[in-house]
């Protein structure tokens, strides 16, 4: 049997995109333990020092790749739509290798590793949408139905790590060190990967109420959100449940949006007569933002957790650029806000064509919840980072 005969066999191609959750799943919980262990270690020997540790789920994504790439030059047919995007990242990949080598002639000059690592970061995206897209139009729909059933139980197992954590105060699952800030995330170790993966599982909650009448898989999604702690998930959980009752159910959301705010007033005028600031203060999800604002932080700051501080790591890029830089981009630091980050490693050449990538992805959304999905996807990224690069 060949290699092409085999990704034709739709029983083969179930095995390997269900063994591809559950083994990325898997690199998940230990990046979890091993994060999790070495920050604890760190504190006991060193105080509050940032440690540095090894990402174990960077090897299961150099297997996928490899994987990917393989069929790719196996002959596999992509037809004319990933042919325009792979043009699109191969014209991606070389303007930033010419920005990188540019950026070496200056005073100050890049790593290396770390810029094949970013680069890297954000390809995965597209090498992960064409892997799902080709092998799922071979599947039958029974194999489709427990894929999906596949994808629900791991967020099923994070929303209930997150509320045992809760629960008994696991140190395993906070989103943050230090227990400083409420957030419980489960087995997912990054917060801001996090949060992109509470807001993919609220609009899978939403269409499968929509289709299939089923609530628990929202109800888990929304949970998870919240528990998670971060302004980007509770946003996108409070903005994507009043779009979603008022564009599907409009009349319910409505007499449900009056019912709330009326009990809500009448329990507030009754039994709470103390400053509102002094009862959102006792609910330990709003006090690290209320210390903010008693230290005389501003919305902008409150909002973006401190990164519009980081401008000037922006400006000290730009005066080590050349024009071949201001094109295609030359990355040295991070500003944790994407747009920028996109910016600074792409250049206004390289930020058109890596949106115009975006573009191929989304299109594929259905038109129902595409500008919704879209729209928090950017502003989740605009306020934590790491979604669409880093």
């Amino acid at each position: 049997m060949t290699f092409n005969s085999i990704l034709q066999n739709n029983k083969i191609l179930y095995f390997i995109i269900a063994c591809t959750l559950i083994v990325f799943a898997f690199g998940d919980v230990a990046n979890t333990i091993v994060f999790r262990n070495s920050r604890q270690l760190e504190e006991v020997q060193y105080g509050l020092e940032e440690v540095q540790y090894g990402k174990i789920s960077i090897f299961f994504r150099a297997f996928f790749e490899i994987f990917v790439i393989f069929c790719l030059l196996n002959g596999q047919k992509i037809g004319i739509y990933f042919e325009k995007l792979f043009l699109l990242l191969i014209t991606l990949v070389s303007t930033s290798i010419l920005g990188f080598l540019s950026l070496q002639i200056n005073p100050l000059t890049a790593e290396l590793g770390t810029f094949i690592v970013n680069l890297n970061k954000s390809l995965f995206l597209f090498i992960c949408f064409y892997f799902i897209f080709t092998i799922f139009e071979k599947l039958r729909d029974s194999q489709k139905r427990k894929i999906f059933k596949i994808y629900e139980l791991i967020v099923y197992a994070n929303g209930f790590c997150a509320i045992l954590g809760l629960i008994f105060d696991i140190p395993l699952f906070y989103t943050y060190s230090q227990r400083h800030r409420f957030g419980f995330s489960g087995f997912l170790p990054a917060q801001n990967e996090a949060s992109l993966f509470w807001l993919i599982a609220l609009f899978y909650g939403y269409i499968v109420l929509n289709e299939e009448k089923r609530i628990f898989p929202l109800i888990m999604a929304i949970a998870g959100s919240v528990l998670l702690g971060t302004k980007a998930a509770l946003i996108s959980v409070v903005v994507s449940l009043m779009w979603f009752g008022w564009k599907f159910h409009r009349r319910t959301f409505m007499i449900y949006l009056f019912a709330s705010i009326f009990t809500i007033s009448c329990l507030v005028s009754i039994f709470f007569r103390e400053n509102v600031v002094d009862i959102l203060n006792s609910f330990e999800y709003f006090q690290f933002y209320l210390y903010r604002i008693d230290k005389g932080q501003d919305f902008l700051t409150l909002l973006l957790s401190g990164r519009n501080e980081f401008m000037d790591r922006f400006f000290i890029q730009t005066d080590n650029w050349n024009f071949v830089n201001y094109l295609f981009g030359g990355y040295l630091y991070t500003m944790e806000m994407d747009f920028f980050d996109s910016l600074i490693f792409f250049g206004i050449i390289g930020l058109i064509l890596y949106f115009i990538c975006f573009g191929f992805v989304f299109r594929n959304i259905s038109s129902r919840y595409r500008i919704m999905f879209v729209s928090l996807y950017f502003s989740m990224a605009a306020l934590g980072g790491q979604q669409t690069l880093f």
